[in-house]
């Protein structure tokens, strides 16, 4: 049986890679997204790299398991953003983002668990 400390660690790193990896493409790859229909005050290219930052430094803390909780509750509240913005936009199957509810629980759950094994929160925190 899977120890429940492994699990926490394995989710961890899941869900911070899916955030690197994605930050990484609108920051340095210019993947654009329509981010400028949902707010409009920023330019489509700033607001992909405002966003790609946000995601990379979430991203960064889950997989070293620096402030997991918190950066758990800001990988919810972005995620939350995303699948109403697609419902909104009317891309929300298009888009691919019924994955997005799935890793919305995934980072409650690591919100309410925090980093256990193999983290920086548990070596000084």
């Amino acid at each position: 049986m899977l120890d429940r400390r492994i699990a926490n660690f394995l989710l961890r790193i899941s869900l911070g890679l899916i955030f690197l990896i994605s930050g990484l493409g609108k920051v340095f790859f210019y993947e654009r997204v329509p981010i400028e229909k949902i707010l409009p005050f920023l330019g489509p290219e700033w607001g992909s790299v405002l966003l790609g930052i946000a995601e990379l430094m979430v991203g960064l803390l889950l997989v070293l398991g620096l402030l997991t909780r918190w950066a758990a509750l800001a990988s919810a509240a972005l995620l939350v953003i995303f699948i109403v913005s697609g419902l909104i936009l009317g891309l929300f199957m298009q888009a691919g983002l019924i994955k997005d509810v799935v890793l919305v629980f995934a980072s409650l759950m690591l919100y309410a668990d925090g980093a256990r094994k193999w983290s920086l929160d548990e070596r000084f925190f």
